[in-house]
């Protein structure tokens, strides 16, 4: 995580300096097409780990469903629920919007 923050901060850092007054970059998408390949979720220690843990209660309420678990809220769809749950948690901890250096 801390590499990933070095390396944009620096790209951003380096626009700045060499398009800070002409504005032709107006947009920088942060974590093109994050993810896994192969699996849907992270089942290491700590990805099982955090698997267990319940729902965070604003996503049970965004999605109208009582407190549980990530099997009990989303059933079938459970894995891809947490996953895109955990990969915007790590960017916006990244890069809390509005992104800028």
């Amino acid at each position: 995580m801390q590499a990933d923050a070095r390396a944009f901060t620096a790209l951003m850092q380096h626009l700045r300096k060499v398009d800070g007054d002409r504005h032709t970059v107006i947009l920088v998408q942060v974590e093109n097409e994050p993810g896994a390949v192969g699996t849907v979720r992270d089942h290491g220690p700590a990805g099982e780990a955090a698997f267990a843990q319940p729902v965070p209660a604003e996503i049970a309420r965004a999605v109208g469903k009582p407190k549980g678990s990530w099997q009990q809220v989303f059933g079938a769809e459970a894995a891809e629920a947490f996953n895109a749950h955990a990969t915007a948690a790590y960017i916006e901890r990244r890069w809390p919007p509005p992104a800028s250096v």
